[in-house]
């Protein structure tokens, strides 16, 4: 059931993340980081198990959350992209 529960917290960043990508992406990331401190905590091993698909993950919300602060920089800096 928990699984369950993270996945579909994470479906729902997902979603959300094109209207807020700040907000939602380190969201993402905080509870990622999150579960991953708590597999450590309850068993030091767990963590080392799909350490690539571990570092892959973090590396993707790291990278869009690096990408969300260039959008918003370029935004601030355009009147062009600030017209609605």
């Amino acid at each position: 059931m928990f699984y369950i529960i993270l996945g579909l917290l994470f479906i729902v960043f997902g979603f959300l993340s094109p209207k807020k990508p700040l907000i939602f992406i380190s969201l993402a990331l905080i509870l990622l980081l999150a579960y991953y401190t708590f597999m450590l905590l309850i068993d030091p091993h767990l963590i080392f198990q799909g350490i690539v698909w571990k570092l892959v993950a973090i590396a993707f919300l790291v990278y869009g959350l690096v990408n969300s602060f260039e959008e918003r920089k370029l935004k601030k800096g355009s009147q062009f992209l600030n017209k609605k």
